[in-house]
């Protein structure tokens, strides 16, 4: 949300659109959407820790944004999930526990509360697909950087984090070489209660002195010295407590999770109303060309990956129960990608005003004349309902209820790998 603030003071004082960082923020899910994988979103609880970054955080303070932007995530089809504490540590608890299988974020400290696996955007001049993101994995960076979690924590409590500055002018640089020189390794006991904590930093202080004073460490001058002259009060216990005990949902009191690993589909007549009141988007054209550009093709995608999705090759129609589309053409194209390198994907083509009144269930989400495209991975599809094309009749092979082997959600159709994945606003 925070770069959803700032691209709207890019704006400038005269530039600011209706719903301020709503707005983007709307855009940015309706990228999501697009993808099949479920999103929770996890939002700081009141015991978040009062000081971060800085900057003093009031625990009885609620800001603005926090309700609206829920209730635009819900009307997504996306899940509110709120930490007790700091959002950072709770998403660590969940990826090892496996209630997600990935977490996105910019902050580092979720590798530092225990998060396993981390998805990060990819600058733009970087990348070559807009929703390419690197993936940060934990045991990765053990094997080949030889950083392992206590030499992650200690490498914050050195260079700094989101609740100190660190060692005084010790840097990147320097803290590396102090975390890689396994000085952190036993700094913690393997208690997490506040009383053996203190107990067992204090005699990891007077050790790890005496090896400074003897120059056991093969680690430079210059970084024994940053760490020599305040090892007396490093590190601040309060800092250390924050990230090796911090306030999570513990075993067990995680309720409403079951539904995390469902298909999740938007309520499309809410976000019209949402973005009417909100945006101020009153114009009905300018309305239903947005949705058509933004969410009709996430809500299709959602739609083929529902558990409950069936295909009908006489009729040559697929959807559910409530929400089934007739299919006017499925020919099998190459698509050309960084990521796919020309693989043969099904271009499926429906009828607009078919989309907009079975799918979208509201008239003022777009609609009117011509076929709106989507892609679908080929083990998404039939085998006989490819190759359709408008006005030609499928002979043969018919049947109420055709479900092929659906690929898991956040796959292509070629491999399985992703089931949920866990967001922080």
């Amino acid at each position: 949300m925070d770069e959803c603030a700032a691209a709207t003071l890019a704006q400038g004082i005269h530039g600011q659109f209706g719903g301020g960082p709503l707005r983007p923020f709307f855009f940015r899910l309706a990228r999501l959407l697009r993808v099949p994988a479920n999103f929770v979103f996890v939002f700081d609880g009141p015991e978040r820790p009062e000081r971060k970054r800085g900057k003093s955080v009031p625990r009885n303070q609620r800001l603005w944004w926090i309700a609206p932007s829920q209730e635009l995530i819900r009307h997504f089809g996306f899940i509110v999930h709120e930490a007790p504490g700091e959002a950072e540590a709770e998403l660590a608890v969940l990826n090892r526990r496996g209630l997600v299988h990935a977490v996105i974020t910019s902050d580092s400290d979720s590798l530092v509360f225990g998060a396993q696996d981390v998805l990060r955007s990819v600058p733009s001049s970087k990348r070559d697909e807009d929703d390419e993101v690197a993936v940060v994995n934990a045991n990765k960076i053990e094997d080949e950087l030889q950083l392992t979690q206590p030499r992650l924590l200690f490498y914050a409590l050195a260079a700094g984090g989101d609740y100190d500055p660190g060692l005084p002018q010790c840097g990147k640089a320097h803290a590396t070489e102090l975390a890689l020189a396994g000085i952190g390794d036993n700094l913690l006991p393997t208690s997490r209660d506040l009383p053996d904590i203190i107990a067992h930093v204090q005699e990891w202080r007077k050790a790890v002195a005496e090896k400074l004073r003897t120059h056991s460490y093969k680690i430079s001058r210059r970084s024994e010295t940053l760490l020599s002259t305040k090892i007396d009060i490093f590190p601040s216990m309060d800092v250390l407590r924050l990230y090796a005990s911090p306030i999570t949902s513990k075993t067990g009191s995680l309720v409403g999770t079951r539904g995390w690993s469902t298909i999740q589909h938007p309520d499309v007549p809410a976000l019209v109303m949402f973005a009417r009141n909100r945006f101020g988007w009153s114009d009905p054209s300018e309305l239903g060309r947005t949705f058509e550009n933004n969410i009709w093709e996430g809500a299709l995608v959602r739609l083929l990956y529902s558990p409950t999705c069936s295909w009908d090759i006489e009729r040559r129609t697929v959807g559910t129960t409530f929400r089934k589309v007739v299919v006017k053409e499925s020919p099998l194209k190459a698509r050309h990608s960084s990521s796919l390198n020309g693989q043969e994907w099904v271009r499926l083509g429906f009828s607009k005003d078919d989309v907009a009144d079975n799918v979208m269930g509201c008239v003022d989400a777009g609609g009117g004349e011509g076929v709106f495209r989507i892609w679908a991975p080929p083990a998404l599809v039939p085998e006989k309902m490819v190759g359709l094309k408008e006005g030609v009749k499928r002979r043969g092979g018919g049947g109420e209820g055709l479900r092929p082997k659906r690929p898991a959600l956040g796959s292509t159709g070629r491999e399985a790998q992703c089931s949920s994945i866990i967001d922080l606003t």
